[in-house]
């Protein structure tokens, strides 16, 4: 059986108890090779938005949302696949609905 480096033990405990308190932080480590940081925290909350209007974000006029159009709403962007329950690439009006 390997050992296990101290460094990497050590590594993991204070990884775990940096996250315990939902803290940024960071921690940096010496080695032979050369330095290592390692920054850690929650990452930060999407900007409310408010509803998506869905004529607002259909800018083509055709009765369905691709993931083009709603960029500008980063909430609904980064859940596309979800707003699009039948996954056949656009989002409904009735499946934005469902969303909200």
């Amino acid at each position: 059986m390997k050992a296990i480096p101290a460094i990497l033990i050590l590594s993991l405990c204070c990884l775990g108890s940096g996250m315990a308190t939902g803290q940024d932080s960071s921690h940096t480590y010496f080695g032979p090779d050369g330095n290592v940081t390692v920054t850690y925290g929650p990452a930060p909350p999407l900007p409310d938005q408010g509803r998506p209007d869905f004529d607002t974000l259909d800018r083509n006029g055709d009765g369905r949302l691709t993931l083009e159009e709603v960029e500008s709403h980063r909430l609904l962007h980064s859940d596309f696949i979800y707003a699009d329950r039948n996954r056949d690439g656009w989002i409904s009006r009735a499946e934005l609905n469902r969303w909200n």
